[in-house]
């Protein structure tokens, strides 16, 4: 973080249904002016074991998280604020397998989440800041392309300055992919 500062998310030590989002003073001590003591603890009740996937920060301080549940399609994002309060909540929501998340060049709060879109193509979907998916973007809110054919895996993205977003990935043998999806 641009304060020295460091945050980290990890899977619940104890609770497989949970995740944690940690915030550490440049010194490695826990920030307690996050969350408690440093700590934002966020459970998904009724899902299976989840996995934390990669975590984003707004120049704002907004901080997003997206992961998914082991095993499955589903992804689940959480948004908190520079605090550790958490503001929205999307999932489980079948059909998509998240990898990646970051916020929108267009500063409107937007964000985008890139993975994989079943049966197996690199995607990406756009959401309003409010959480509800942007259907101008791609096909009703998600832009895919199958690589391969088959088992495409988009694994981390990045937004080019016009809104263009970059996903790399793979397919099952090994293939490697970059889509660049427009910015509608």
């Amino acid at each position: 973080l641009p304060d020295g500062k460091m945050l980290v998310v990890g899977r619940h030590p104890t609770d497989g249904k949970a995740w944690n989002v940690i915030r550490m003073n440049p010194n490695g001590t826990l920030d307690s002016g996050f969350g408690s003591g440093g700590i934002r603890t966020t459970t998904f009740a009724g899902t299976q074991e989840i996995h934390p996937q990669r975590i984003a920060v707004s120049g704002s301080g907004d901080i997003l998280v997206v992961g998914s549940i082991v095993g499955s399609a589903n992804f689940l994002l959480a948004r908190y604020t520079a605090t550790g309060q958490e503001t929205l909540r999307i999932g489980p929501t079948a059909g998509f397998f998240a990898t990646d998340v970051i916020f929108d060049v267009s500063g409107t709060g937007r964000f985008i989440i890139a993975g994989t879109l079943m049966p197996g193509d690199i995607a990406a979907r756009r959401f309003n800041a409010d959480g509800t998916v942007d259907t101008s973007y791609g096909n009703a809110g998600t832009a895919s392309f199958p690589v391969s054919g088959i088992d495409d895996s988009g694994r981390q993205m990045v937004q080019q300055a016009d809104g263009k977003v970059v996903v790399v990935g793979s397919g099952p043998n090994g293939d490697f992919g970059v889509v660049r999806f427009n910015n509608n």
